[in-house]
């Protein structure tokens, strides 16, 4: 028999963090987030989106053992900006077994229905800071900070639910462990010089709050028109520094 529980109490939040960890256990691509960081996110207190974000948590048991989550967020920003009642499905994470999968999507689902939305997409997180994007190729390869990992079964069972593709993230990695080309360095020489530009050594928490604030602006400006981008306020800035 599998059951589906609300997370809503401090003890299911960690219950629901843990739970990629023991799916990926002994898996040397996946690589673990920060165990508390990950319960932050999930805990309305601890985490500013939910100024402006609905969401609801779940975890899957089957005779008596945790065998998957998910997540649904209701993104009142991104509707606003895009003028579509789109939910999120999120933290997606589930053992080899449709039944399983079925019974956390259906109330992932209904819920986005509950509150009006015509459809869902994911997996997406409350921003493009979090965790997005659904592995389909690379089973083999490690996995960096900014890139998640899944089973290779999972977008199997996504497929047999009816999702279908939005768009392709594709992740490239270029290794420094070589010389770099001197075309390369007279590039950045010449660069540097004709838009005056510096590198600034950030010595301290204070200079790197001044210069964050930039560069969070600058991403605001640079990534606005991107799928699923939403930009990043005041507070959500000041906690991503914190």
């Amino acid at each position: 028999m599998i059951e589906i529980i609300e997370v809503n109490t401090d003890t299911l939040r960690k219950e629901f963090a843990l739970i990629p960890y023991r799916l990926y256990q002994g898996n040397p691509y996946w690589v673990p987030p920060i165990l508390q960081g990950e319960i932050n996110d999930i805990t309305p207190e601890k985490n500013p989106y939910f100024r402006f974000c609905e969401a609801k948590f779940w975890i899957a048991q089957q005779d008596g053992k945790t065998v998957g989550r998910i997540g649904a967020i209701i993104h009142h920003a991104y509707i606003e900006k895009t003028q579509e009642k789109m939910g999120r499905l999120t933290r997606c994470e589930f053992i080899d077994d449709a039944q399983v999968v079925d019974a956390l999507f259906e109330t992932a689902e209904n819920w986005c229905k509950e509150k009006g939305m015509l459809g869902v997409l994911g997996p997406l997180g409350f921003s493009n800071l979090d965790q997005q994007g659904l592995l389909v190729e690379g089973f083999d390869r490690l996995a960096s900070v900014a890139s998640a990992y899944h089973h290779e079964y999972y977008h199997r069972h996504f497929e047999r639910l009816g999702f279908t593709k939005e768009m392709d993230w594709v992740e490239f990695r270029l290794s420094l462990s070589r010389q770099i080309p001197e075309k390369a360095i007279r590039m950045e020489q010449a660069i540097m010089q004709r838009y005056q530009l510096k590198v600034v050594d950030v010595k301290n928490k204070k200079m790197l709050r001044h210069y964050g604030q930039q560069v969070f602006q600058l991403l605001n400006k640079s990534f606005y028109n991107l799928f699923s981008f939403v930009p990043l306020d005041e507070a959500m800035i000041e906690a991503v520094l914190d």
